[in-house]
């Protein structure tokens, strides 16, 4: 069905991995559309809880494919660029957890693909860059929204404007990713968390991660009045009658959705 990715499920948990390790994984325009497709199809999946996103061979992602540019026009680089858009928007947006496992280079477009995911596992071997001002670019595929906000505005011109490469543990101080495993265990231990996520309460998880990004630009009281409604509609679920039955009978919940 794919080309460029490879997509499979088990259970609850969805696997999406980049797949062309010949070209450490670089995003050319066909795997711009499939991947979009992927998790728009995975987004609608009731039986799909969490979304795992991965990188075949030595890498996780070098970025956009450069020999897919050449000399732009006027107005060609913004429409080539807004394609993407839809992508971005969808995996920081949709309701299910995001997690990206991360190995190798991940850098300019793979490094903002990575980090528009909600959770971050990154091999030992990981190197890191926002590498578009070496070829006279500036960071694209969310990066000017997701960068500064997770390392703040002085360290975000650091890395976009002289492009320094850092290491996983570099990147795990700086709260880029969330934890370094072996490169042998980088996967079981990104379905390990999938599977955590995925067995937890949906509604709450969904709610969580909607509330958090529009914190980001909400004021105080917007803030309050969020929590409030969506306080209102845990209150309503399944899950929360769940979680206090378990509460009360002194065992584990079985959150269903």
């Amino acid at each position: 069905m794919y080309e460029t990715i490879l997509v499979e499920k088990d259970d609850s948990i969805a696997t999406i991995v980049l797949n062309r390790p010949e070209k450490y994984n670089a995003i050319d325009m066909k795997m711009r559309e499939e991947l979009y497709f992927a998790f728009r199809y995975l987004e609608k999946d009731v039986e799909v809880n969490c979304i795992i996103l991965g990188g075949a061979g030595e890498a996780f992602c070098s970025g956009g494919d450069i020999h897919t540019m050449g000399e732009f026009k006027a107005n060609a680089g913004r429409t080539r660029l807004k394609n993407i858009h839809p992508l971005l928007r969808l995996i920081y947006t949709m309701d299910k957890p995001v997690v990206a496992a991360v190995q190798g280079h991940a850098v300019g477009a793979g490094m903002n693909l990575a980090l528009a995911c909600d959770f971050l596992i990154a091999a030992e071997n990981l190197n890191m860059c926002q590498s578009f001002t070496k070829i006279g670019l500036v960071p694209d595929w969310g990066g000017f929204y997701i960068l500064p906000r997770r390392v703040g505005v002085a360290k975000a011109k650091e890395l976009m404007m002289l492009a320094p490469s850092i290491t996983a543990e570099e990147a795990l101080e700086l709260g880029l990713i969330n934890k370094i495993v072996k490169k042998e265990d980088l996967l079981e231990e990104a379905k390990d968390l999938a599977r955590r996520l995925a067995s937890g309460p949906r509604v709450a998880l969904a709610l969580c991660k909607t509330g958090i990004n529009r914190s980001l630009q909400s004021t105080l009281d917007e803030c309050l009045e969020y929590e409030a409604l969506a306080q209102d509609i845990c209150m309503q679920s399944v899950d929360f009658q769940e979680g206090i039955t378990a509460f009360r009978e002194k065992r584990k919940p079985d959150f269903r959705g």
